[in-house]
Formats: C-alpha cells, sequence, structure tokens
C-alpha cells in the first residue's frame, strides 16, 4: 500500500508473493544476466537514497519503484549499528532483477562513496572518535585528516586526498582489513564485490575546501590536478575488475575549468540544489531540509561549469532539496537539459515528489483477499490537473488482476497494460506495461503536460481489457 507520504508497504503475504514471482521469472529467463542495465545516456529518472535503508520495507519500496538508476548508501560499511550485518549484495542482486521505466532495462545501481572526507562510522576508522573540531587534534589520528566537515555533518572529516594511505583505503586495500564484518579490502572492492554498476562520488569539492588547499600547497601539490589523479586511479583499478564500471562525479562542477582531461575519466557529473537547497539534516520532516532558493548567482555560477559537462557529451543529473517548489525545480532543470530529482535534504526515503511522467506502481495492502475477478476503479481525484478549479496534476488509478490458477497458493503473471488514451483514439502515455502477479495495485499519473479535455484509460492484459473516462483541466 502507498501512503499520502509516499511510502510502499508491503504485507508478509505480498512479500512471499513478489518473491514467487522473482523465482518464476528467473527461473523461465528473466535472470540478470538476460536483463540489459539502461544505458547512461537514456536515464530519465533516477533516485537517491543514502539514509534508513535497513528500515523495514525500504529495500521493497526501492526493488518496486521504476527509476532508471539508483544512488545508494552501501551500508554495510557503516559499523556503528547493525548495518554492518546488512545484506548489501542481496539488495543490489534485488534491484539488478528489477526493471526500470522502460519495462525492458533493469535499474543501473551505484554506490555512494565520500572520497573526500572520512567518516568515523565507517569499516576503515579504528582511531578515537571524540575531537571538538579544536586544535590539537588527537594524537591517534592519522596524517591525511585535516579538519572537520565544514557544513556541519557530524563524524566527517576532509582529508588529503592524495596521501597514499588515504589512497589504499578507497581504492587498493594492500593494507586493510574489515573483520570480523567484512570480505572487502577497500571501499571499491567492497562495491565491487556487492555488485554494484558503480561509485557516485561525494566531496569531490575537497579540492576547493581551503584547509585542503593549504595542505596541498605545504606538500606541493595542486588540489585540481590530484583530484583528477586520484579519480582516473579509482577507474583504472575499477575498470580492470569491470570494464562497464561507472563514475559519477557529485558537485565541484569548476573542477572541469583548465581541466578537459577530467571529461575523460568521468561517465557523468551530479550537482546538488542548483535551484533549491536546505540545512543539512538526518531528519525526513524537518521544514528546513528543503525549498531555500538559492541565490541567482550561485546558480549561474554552477550551470556556466554544468554547461561544459553537457558540451562533452556527458549527463548532468540534478538532484534538488525541494518539496513546495519541487514543480519549478523540475521545470528549470528540464529547460537546461538535466536530468533532475527533487527530494528531502536527510535523503531517508525515495521523494515524495518524483518528476512529471514518472509512474509509480504499488502493491495496495488494503485487504489480505486475492481479488476474485478483474476491477478497473475510477481514477481520484476526477477531473484533475494544473487549474486552480482542479488543483492536482496528479490522479490515482486502482486496478485488480484476479488469481489465473485454480490453485489457490500457485500464482503465475500475467501481461497487464495500462494506457492513456486521447479522444482521437491516439495512445498518449503507457502508464504499465509488465508481467504483473495477482494483486490490486494503485498507478499515479502526472498529466501536467496534456492539454485539457476529455481521456479515457485502458486495462488490458492476456484475459480481459477495459477502459474508463477521466478529465483533464490544465
Amino acid at each position: 500500500m502507498k501512503n499520502i507520504n509516499g511510502n510502499i508497504i508491503l504485507s508478509p503475504r505480498k512479500i512471499v508473493a513478489l518473491s514467487a514471482f522473482l523465482t518464476f521469472a528467473f527461473s523461465n529467463g528473466y535472470s540478470q544476466s538476460n536483463l540489459s542495465p539502461t544505458p547512461l545516456n537514456e536515464i530519465k529518472y533516477w533516485g537517491y537514497q543514502i539514509q534508513a535503508i535497513t528500515d523495514a520495507g525500504a529495500v521493497d519500496s526501492l526493488i518496486v519503484s521504476s527509476y532508471d538508476m539508483l544512488v545508494l548508501e552501501p551500508t554495510r560499511t557503516d559499523w556503528s549499528s547493525d548495518a554492518k550485518l546488512f545484506d548489501t549484495a542481496g539488495m543490489v542482486d534485488g534491484l539488478k532483477n528489477s526493471f526500470a521505466s522502460d519495462g525492458i532495462h533493469r535499474k543501473l545501481v551505484i554506490a555512494y562513496i565520500d572520497i573526500g572526507e572520512a567518516e568515523d562510522w565507517r569499516w576503515y576508522w579504528t582511531w578515537s572518535q571524540d575531537w571538538n573540531c579544536e586544535p590539537p587534534m588527537p594524537e591517534d589520528w592519522p596524517g591525511f585528516i585535516i579538519t572537520c566537515d565544514p557544513d556541519g555533518w557530524g563524524g566527517n572529516y576532509p582529508v588529503a586526498f592524495w596521501d597514499p594511505l588515504w589512497k589504499d583505503i578507497v581504492i587498493y586495500g594492500e593494507n586493510q582489513n574489515s573483520e570480523p564484518y567484512g570480505d572487502y579490502a577497500s571501499i571499491i572492492d567492497e562495491v565491487i564485490r556487492d555488485g554494484f554498476d558503480g561509485i557516485y562520488l561525494d566531496w569531490v569539492e575537497a579540492f576547493e575546501n581551503e584547509d585542503v588547499i593549504e595542505a596541498a600547497e605545504i606538500a606541493g601539490k595542486d588540489p585540481a590536478e590530484e583530484m583528477i589523479f586520484f579519480i582516473e586511479e579509482m577507474r583504472n583499478y575499477a575498470e580492470a575488475r569491470n570494464p562497464d564500471f561507472i563514475i559519477i562525479q557529485q558537485n565541484a562542477a569548476s573542477l572541469c575549468d583548465e581541466h578537459p582531461e577530467l571529461f575523460n575519466v568521468i561517465d557523468a557529473i551530479a550537482q546538488e540544489a542548483i535551484w533549491f537547497d536546505g540545512d543539512a539534516t538526518d531528519d525526513w520532516n524537518d521544514p528546513n531540509g528543503r525549498d531555500f532558493e538559492n541565490d541567482p548567482s550561485l546558480t549561474e555560477y554552477y550551470l556556466n561549469f554544468l554547461n561544459q559537462y553537457l558540451s562533452a557529451g556527458l549527463p548532468v543529473f540534478d538532484c534538488e532539496y525541494a518539496l513546495e517548489y519541487s514543480g519549478s525545480a523540475y521545470a528549470r532543470s528540464y529547460r537546461n537539459g538535466f536530468i533532475p530529482y527533487s527530494t528531502r535534504r536527510s535523503l531517508g526515503k525515495l521523494t515524495t515528489t518524483p518528476p512529471p511522467g514518472y509512474v509509480t506502481v504499488s502493491i495496495s495492502d488494503d485487504s489480505d483477499a486475492m481479488p476474485e475477478e478483474y476491477n478497473l476503479k475510477q481514477n481520484y481525484p476526477n477531473p484533475f490537473g494544473k487549474s486552480l478549479i482542479a488543483g492536482n496534476a496528479v490522479t490515482t488509478i486502482e486496478y485488480s488482476i484476479p488469481n489465473s490458477f485454480s490453485i489457490v497458493h500457485a500464482q503465475h503473471p500475467v501481461d497487464s497494460q495500462l494506457s492513456i488514451i486521447d479522444a482521437l483514439g491516439k495512445k498518449v502515455k503507457t502508464l504499465v506495461d509488465k508481467e504483473q502477479l495477482s494483486g490490486t495495485y494503485k498507478v499515479n499519473f502526472n498529466a501536467s503536460n496534456l492539454p485539457s479535455g476529455v481521456y479515457f484509460y485502458t486495462l488490458k492484459t492476456n484475459y480481459f481489457i477495459t477502459t474508463k473516462k477521466m478529465l483533464i483541466l490544465n
């Protein structure tokens, strides 16, 4: 069931049904090896979650989502709690066996890693943890740690990323040990072992941090050049083990300034908060964690550099921190040729304000009883649209698929297609086109890009077809 906050809740019976479907699908040739990943340059929708992945239902929500790419916290490298026992490889495997938005490709699954800061809850942290950010630094700390995080994220410390000891932790793992909980030797080694398609590099902006710049000058290093060398080393290491490995730079768009060689060592860039930002917070419901509009000069600064990435043929992903202003964020991002995602600063769930055109499919758990017959309900609200009269550009369509087996507990999927048809009989949108088990499903449909008028929505399966009318007021 999907509640008003966008959370998907699966009952134990539904989880068993989903598992049964996956087993059926894999045994009939729909295994991971037969699902091609969505090409990076064809991604329309992406999601980003780096907290609360161990919460009940969190992985199920990721699997049933329709995003083409998900950027996720590896989770088991967090040794501050039982998260260190999390089955990251199992999560990745499930996601790589789930469809992207086109119903043909699988999702790309990308691991979030911090390459410019050390985090005191990670597996590699073996030093003391108490420091008030005033000198002196604890005596047992390694020399590559420079200062505290300037944005107030506790336990995060910018590093001298050119230091061989830090590179060993991130890349090479020649002198690291993740026992007794891990089987990996470095950050990237864990990512590869668990089957991620690539890495999403946070804190590339370390190269422009004042304290890091000062440390680089003392060491006789150019921080921008050293960051590019660092990323290139990651690529060489990872591609030797997975030739299709993907590297996405987050933020620090100015790294390309006078360094076009950067475009050869990354596959894409993701920029946070081009137009809307929020306070650093772990609280999903913190009202200060979104909807702060940036100064236009800062936005222009970002756009100047991001356009250079576009000109180099690299995708630009945009993560906006907007809730009330998500519509504006999406519109601005699309106008600039970016691939947007609007959410909240905590990144503790998938967004409740997905992009226009994104189709959310969820299993309804209003009753544990199997549907006995096909049913397509009237969409609600109806009419709907952007106009003041309608007041809501999103409507929900609910439909039920009965069990086609006479044996109650034996199920097999049917081909389901849910489509939007205009008054002239032209199909304008396919909301669902996939195999589905018996159950009741809800689909959210955003019609903000369609003209006002009467439309029809049709449910078609192997054994059934029916149509209903809807009214869009834009």
